[in-house]
């Protein structure tokens, strides 16, 4: 068994009954392909087993949509891209790094 990554649940309220973001991180002596970066994951329950879904591309990109590169690290997603501070993705992105480039093509 070779650990990939590790997350923790930050809780939403004083009596820790719900959660509200995973914040995690990656081990880079054990960075594979297995986890891609830039892709959306999804954790589901089958059984009562926790199994990890590969969803696709993330929507988001290196750069915002607008940005005037001619670089397919730019994203779909409007002012803001992967090179921003975590509490700016999280704040302006509103979750549309959770998007993949086929859902926002719907």
């Amino acid at each position: 068994m070779r650990t990939l990554a590790r997350f923790a649940i930050r809780p939403a309220d004083n009596q820790y009954s719900k959660g509200d973001l995973i914040l995690g991180a990656m081990f880079e002596e054990y960075s594979t392909n297995l986890l891609k970066p830039n892709h959306v994951y999804e954790i589901r329950e089958i059984g009562g087993v926790l199994t990890l879904a590969d969803m696709g591309e993330s929507a988001m990109g290196m750069y915002p949509a607008e940005a005037r590169v001619d670089s397919p690290l730019r994203g779909q997603v409007s002012r803001v891209g992967w090179f921003n501070e975590i509490g700016h993705l999280l704040s302006v992105g509103d979750g549309q790094h959770l998007v993949t480039r086929e859902e926002m093509g719907r």
